[in-house]
């Protein structure tokens, strides 16, 4: 079993004799190296030596030593080749994730291009419409012809809310503009069922991270509303901490049994988006005792 980042650095330090040697990964989405927390490798203060990790002359790691070890270069490129070798046995892994990265981020540019679309093109001709409408009533004498034109002016005020619900949810104003938090608080407000929200310690983060979080938890609520069955109710708790976002959505509804169903393809687009941000997904579900799913991603950067 291939050791984690954690593990990998202990091991390092141990053989080194250095305990608090600091080794970095490099960062794909923002640039720069970054520590198995998240936390973004500084360069080193007095006392401390920088030793870069290539392969294929790309930058991939890089340790902060300390500078007495210089005077053993055998000793800390063996090392280097270690950890090298260690990325490059890990590199599919990180090759896949980094796909899935993009292919997200693709989609992501795709949703704001069609709520740009719906704003720019669709929706402004049906306030047109709506707006016609309005003034033709006022010319008109006969009661009918004006309760129809009304009936008609209520029905182009539903389509136009109807995008704007589209619109919001293709990528979210609000999510980009307020951050996941309210965009949550707007959608628990929305949602067709009772939900609580608890949310602790949340700021703004990388893009990627916010729409994952958002979307993750908006994708399980629309779950619970279709599946929890009548009188379910739901909770969404966000928590970030130093290193890390967790977040958990849960019912007291039907639930199920996870080994008797089959996946659809909601639930294999939230693994898709806590994956590619280096996160784990899990759902918890018995039959008659509601459903949790819980996902923790890595802190990014900004």
């Amino acid at each position: 079993m291939r050791p984690s980042p954690h593990e990998w650095r202990d091991t390092v330090a141990e053989a080194l004799d250095d305990p608090e040697l600091q080794l970095g990964y490099r960062d794909l989405v923002g640039g720069g190296f970054r520590e198995h927390d998240g936390r973004e490798l500084a360069p080193p203060s007095t006392g401390r030596s920088w030793v870069p990790i290539d392969r294929a002359d790309q930058p991939v790691a890089a340790m902060v030593l300390d500078e007495t070890l210089a005077e053993d270069p055998e000793l800390v490129r063996a090392a280097a080749t270690a950890t090298r070798v260690a990325i490059e046995n890990g590199a599919l892994e990180g090759e896949v994730r980094e796909t899935r990265a993009r292919i997200l981020r693709a989609g992501d540019a795709e949703r704001r291009r069609i709520e740009l679309e719906l704003h720019d093109g669709a929706q402004q001709r049906l306030i047109a419409l709506r707006t016609h409408l309005t003034l033709a009533g006022e010319q008109l004498e006969d009661r009918l012809d004006r309760a129809t034109l009304e009936r008609l002016d209520s029905q182009v005020e539903e389509a136009i809310k109807a995008l704007r619900d589209v619109a919001q949810g293709a990528l979210g104003a609000n999510l980009r503009e307020r951050g996941p938090g309210a965009a949550l608080a707007d959608a628990a407000a929305q949602a067709p069922i009772p939900v609580r929200l608890e949310i602790q310690g949340l700021t703004r983060q990388a893009e990627a991270l916010e729409a994952a979080l958002y979307f993750c938890c908006l994708e399980c609520l629309q779950n619970v509303a279709k599946h929890a069955g009548a009188g379910a109710d739901a909770t969404i708790t966000v928590t970030q901490h130093s290193d890390r976002v967790r977040f958990s959505v849960s019912d007291d509804g039907a639930g199920f049994d996870p080994d008797a169903v089959r996946y659809g393809a909601g639930l294999g687009n939230l693994r898709e988006r806590v994956t590619a941000l280096g996160g784990e997904l899990r759902v918890d579900a018995r039959p008659g005792y509601g459903t949790r799913v819980t996902g923790t991603m890595p802190l990014q950067g900004s």
